[in-house]
């Protein structure tokens, strides 16, 4: 039991120490968002239209296709890799 104990107490203070570590990449992770800025469409005050404000950006850069019903990012993504793997393929 005392061999138990002595093992719990040094797992604890070896977590309490690593916890303590001064790391920079932390620090930098604190500081990146997720948030694409040249998106949003400066020209447009939050306060009048929000949704063009957040998206206008996103909008003017990726027009709507014709065949598609809705183009987002998962979209883009799709057709950009559906045109890698045909030049890979086709470089075979």
């Amino acid at each position: 039991m005392k061999k138990i104990s002595y093992l719990m107490a040094m797992a604890i203070v070896v977590l309490g120490f690593t916890a303590c570590t001064d790391d920079d990449t932390t620090q930098q992770g604190l500081q990146t968002s997720g948030i694409d800025l040249s998106n949003l469409d400066t020209s447009v005050r939050p306060g009048d239209d929000f949704y063009q404000y957040a998206c206008g950006g996103w909008m003017k850069n990726n027009p709507l296709p014709a065949a598609y019903s809705r183009y987002g990012n998962f979209e883009k993504l799709s057709e950009d890799n559906q045109a890698r793997l045909k030049t890979i393929l086709d470089d075979l």
